[in-house]
């Protein structure tokens, strides 16, 4: 009986937690023409109905009329309708389901573009020539990540703005904003040390490069890399492998935020040590024998 109780009741937390997943994807889905409304209103069953979005994007209801919904979210359109049904009854409990999708005629434009909107969908639509409709993207647009919601399955696919790709009806694009990236930092023994602009995709040898190269001092077997993100590693790398063996598999691929440090070598520091500390030396040593034989 236990067994049973139990089985039970991982069904119905199981059902409930598909029902939860269900309904936030159903409200986040654009209403288009042809769509079929399961709407139930309680207290205020007068105003419940099965209804079809029609061609001109608007659905109609008792009491309240024509509206428009083509275009809004089933979320939104659950708002609007619970505050025009208030003003008949109160408190109402407004649930709509999505009984059928009927064939999307149009596109949805959003985020960082001029002008974000509804776009007429036709066969054969390219999404470069919807961009330009829009009339292009805006500055700090990610425009190597388009966002796509595609289809009654809510599919997402994400594209580069600099390729082009088929369209098709219904599918939402959303442009967003590119997140700053962190500059690389490269230290050491470079020519031009300090902070660059991250590039994405950029290699170790390339960030060398835009630091000036490295100098007659640089380790070159030693070269490391310092990464936070996601956790703290140290990456040692052998630049000779590189340069002089042409083993590019091995020259890696840098991320935002990246620390790169060229050590000195031990024939270079022995140099700077010979040239700057031994003189002084020297001459604590002269002054330490002169005092001890006066």
């Amino acid at each position: 009986m236990k067994k049973i109780l139990l089985f039970a009741l991982s069904s119905l937390l199981f059902a409930n937690f598909l029902f939860a997943q269900e309904t936030k994807e159903t409200e986040s889905y654009l209403i288009g023409v042809g769509d079929q409304l399961d709407i139930y209103v309680y207290p205020g069953e007068e105003f419940s109905k099965l209804v079809t979005v029609g061609d001109d994007g608007e659905m109609t209801m008792p009491i309240i009329g024509k509206m428009k919904v083509s275009g809004l979210t089933v979320k939104q359109l659950t708002e609007n309708l619970t505050k025009e049904i208030k003003r008949y009854v109160a408190n109402p409990q407004v649930t709509i389901t999505v009984r059928k999708f009927g064939k999307p005629s149009q596109i949805y434009l959003t985020g960082l573009v001029l002008r974000p909107g509804t776009y007429p969908y036709r066969e054969g639509l390219m999404f470069l020539e919807l961009i330009s409709l829009a009339g292009g993207p805006l500055e700090r647009a990610n425009i190597e990540n388009i966002k796509i919601t595609r289809g009654t399955e809510r599919n997402v696919i994400y594209v580069d703005m600099r390729k082009d790709a088929r369209l098709e009806p219904g599918d939402i694009i959303e442009v967003t904003k590119l997140e700053a990236i962190p500059p690389l930092q490269i230290l050491g023994q470079v020519r031009s040390p300090g902070k660059y602009d991250y590039r994405k995709n950029i290699k170790l040898l390339e960030a060398i490069t835009l630091a000036g190269g490295f100098t007659d001092n640089a380790d070159l077997k030693n070269v490391r890399v310092h990464r936070s993100v996601p956790n703290p590693t140290t990456i040692k790398i052998d630049m000779n492998e590189v340069l002089l063996k042409g083993e590019m598999q091995k020259d890696v691929t840098l991320q935002g935020g990246d620390v790169v440090y060229v050590p000195k070598t031990g024939i270079a520091w022995w140099n700077w040590f010979i040239d700057n500390v031994a003189p002084t030396l020297t001459l604590i040593s002269a002054l330490v024998l002169l005092f001890r034989t006066i």
